[in-house]
């Protein structure tokens, strides 16, 4: 991918995913890594689109997008000064080092494309206070340096940054011309865009930023990872409005025709801004032009949100772009923003299954189209989608450990809207299981209601039973709902103190027949046929169930014993080539399947 330039402006959209554990860990440490922990801090400001880049220059004194190595050697080549300035010896960390693609992604170009710094620059509980000193430039006054900086996903460690800047061009830190444009903590969720401004002119000048931490290392509690990427010092223009942020407008079901859109605005230029015209428009349609008639000072930034609404009613997909329109623009580049948001017309619930085995997923946060996930609790960790351990194909929902400190864990799993009708029986199945058998999981209960929150899940369905090993287990529950209409069915990760992750899996909903749905063939499947290495057996069926293989011949090949609903796979690979018949035993019936084995 083509690094980021001034020349070619681009503007990327940063995906939020969290970072789940399926197990209590203990930290681990890695000399150019990021910290283990076991909980996670609430994410703050996750709900908008964000534009990046867009910044233009009048003149660019530095630029560096980090694509060329990053270690201590390739840094000073280019003119960079590496300090450590940390208190006690150095740890097993460098000062700076190669961006860890592990941790996180650059903020564009090569995973690895960025510099960073980590807690393992000191030993014990020492201060870190690690310098990156640029090169010498011609600096004049209102000249700015613009950076991008982050953390690790999740990050509970309040890693900060200083900015420094000597216009005389100090080149150690020791130099007494050093002052302080300005300090921050790590934002964790995404890469963070920082721009300070100069007051002082310098024919030499020197900026140095510096990752600075109270009681850091590998003993403290103040200190894990950053990185830095995309660095531009540079003259700004004189106007330079930015359509910098639009808040996400939600996915759902019976989205309005008086929906809100909230933008953020900024102001890249080198004087304040106020007066200009602001509008939106929906899948090309009609625009809503408006003026935003405060003041945005150098470098700041205003939320707007338009008196005019966006019509979503109409199922589908919707595109809503908002733009500014500011005279002597210096860079239009960055004055349009996009996002899209689909009205979900309700799924209407028959004799055919609704079913989601969560195939449609990538490993992270996001859910389905339409589903959604609550962290009612606050304590950070969230359903998430993992290709470990999956009931079926590669991909199930997961909630992950939430930490000790969580008496009372509730986070849902909410599905997308339900058409549903009074006095209809619905049977509602899912497969779930623990992590493993060796600690306490969270328990599942399943309920619905009318809102896809976990506050409007007012109408139980089910709890169900916490079993004492890691296999997946059928769940299996009848309801009806009490008016016809559109309802949620919610899944809820529940308990005190959870150590280990609960899984779900292969959820279905379907209108119980009362006939059909109740015979113990239709409870049962055996695939795939012909088999040649492995054989599926998923059978339904409540209490004490036997499997037996024969070969043609009627000799008992396999014999197995289960206590309750099961999905098993069976190895066959030793058997010879043929006709074998599966035979099931329950207190229901008899059920007799044939598959080829190749």
């Amino acid at each position: 991918m083509t690094k980021f330039t001034f020349v070619s402006a681009i503007a990327a959209l940063m995906t939020i995913s969290a970072v789940a554990q399926d197990r209590l860990v203990v930290p681990q440490e890695s000399a150019n890594g990021a910290r283990i922990q076991t909980n996670q801090r609430t994410v703050s400001h996750q709900n908008q689109i964000v534009a990046r880049g867009g910044v233009s220059a009048i003149n660019v004194a530095y630029s560096d997008d980090f694509s060329q190595p990053n270690d201590t050697t390739s840094l000073k080549a280019r003119g960079y000064l590496p300090y450590y300035r940390g208190t006690g010896p150095q740890g097993t960390g460098a000062t700076w080092f190669q961006g860890n693609p592990t941790v996180f992604a650059a903020y564009n170009g090569a995973a690895d494309a960025y510099v960073a710094a980590n807690y393992q620059v000191v030993t014990n509980m020492n201060d870190i206070d690690s310098w990156l000193v640029t090169p010498a430039m011609n600096i004049s006054a209102g000249d700015v340096i613009s950076f991008y900086c982050r953390t690790q996903a999740g990050s509970i460690w309040p890693d900060s940054v200083r900015v420094m800047y000597s216009a005389a061009g100090d080149s150690t830190p020791e130099g007494l011309t050093w002052v302080e444009l300005g300090r921050f903590q790590a934002y964790d969720q995404a890469w963070e865009q920082k721009i300070y401004t100069v007051a002082a002119a310098g024919a030499t000048a020197r900026f140095a930023i510096r990752y600075a931490v109270i009681e850091g290392g590998p003993n403290g509690n103040n200190s894990n990872f950053i990185g830095i990427d995309q660095l531009d010092i540079y003259t700004p223009q004189a106007v330079d409005g930015q359509l910098y942020a639009m808040d996400n407008i939600p996915s759902g079901c019976g989205l309005s025709a008086t929906t809100p859109v909230t933008v953020t605005l900024k102001n890249n230029g080198g004087s304040a801004i106020s007066g200009f015209s602001v509008g939106f428009m929906v899948d090309n349609g009609t625009p809503v032009n408006e003026t935003f008639t405060g003041s945005i000072a150098s470098n700041a930034t205003a939320s707007y949100t338009f008196t005019g609404t966006a019509d979503l009613s109409a199922p589908g997909a919707h595109t809503v772009t908002a733009f500014i329109t500011l005279p002597s623009d210096g860079n239009p580049l960055n004055d349009t923003l996009s996002t899209s948001v689909t009205n979900i017309a309700p799924a209407v619930i028959t004799t055919t299954a609704y079913t989601e085995g969560f195939e449609s997923t990538v490993v992270g946060a996001t859910p389905p189209v339409g589903w959604t996930t609550e962290d009612t609790d606050g304590d950070g960790a969230n359903w998430d989608f993992s290709n470990a351990l999956p009931n079926n194909g590669t991909m199930c929902a997961r909630i992950g450990f939430a930490g000790s400190a969580v008496s009372n864990a509730e986070n849902w799993l909410i599905t997308p809207c339900l058409d549903l009708t009074a006095g209809t029986n619905y049977v509602l199945e899912y497969w779930y299981k623990s992590y493993d058998d060796t600690q306490t999981s969270y328990e599942l209960e399943s309920r619905f209601g009318n809102a896809a929150v976990g506050s409007a899940m007012t109408n139980n369905i089910a709890v169900d039973p916490l079993y004492a090993d890691s296999s997946y287990h059928l769940a299996s529950h009848t309801f009806t709902v009490p008016s016809s209409g559109v309802y949620y069915v919610g899944f809820n990760g529940f308990g005190a103190a959870p150590q280990v992750s609960l899984r779900l899996d292969d959820a279905s909903l379907a209108v119980s027949t009362g006939i059909n749905d109740n015979t113990i063939e239709n409870k049962v499947s055996v695939y795939p046929n012909p088999a040649s290495d492995f054989l599926y057996v998923t059978a339904k069926l409540k209490g004490e169930s036997t499997l037996v293989i024969y070969n043609n011949l009627g000799q008992e090949v396999m014999k197995y014993s289960y206590n309750e609903p099961f999905k098993v796979q069976l190895d066959v690979q030793s058997l010879a080539k043929g006709v074998y018949t599966v035979k099931i035993n329950n207190a229901d019936g008899v059920v007799i399947n044939k598959f080829v084995k190749q």
